[in-house]
């Protein structure tokens, strides 16, 4: 079953919403009164928000300074100027 224009929309804006509330009570009682008696609404934004938690713990894992770009280290060649820059910057 494919999901209407109009019912995305109204996921995108609770989910735009909800995601800018960092305290978990405040988010908790902004989705108990947005998704009132409509679980599967409840059920797609907390799927949604629990995603989007998960795509930023890669991302800060990936460009910190344990994690993935060092991994490529050896692969990197030191004339290139995005080295260098990098070099730099440090």
């Amino acid at each position: 079953m494919s999901t209407s224009p109009e019912r995305w929309k109204k996921i995108e804006a609770v989910f735009l919403t909800a995601i800018n509330l960092k305290d978990k009570s405040e988010r908790e009682s902004y989705l108990a009164a947005a998704c009132a008696g409509d679980a599967e609404l409840r059920q797609e934004v907390e799927r949604l928000l629990v995603q989007d938690e998960g795509a930023e713990t890669l991302l800060k894992e990936t460009i910190s300074d344990e994690g993935g770009l060092h991994d490529f280290a050896p692969f990197l060649k030191e004339d290139d100027p995005l080295i260098q820059q990098r070099h730099t910057c440090d």
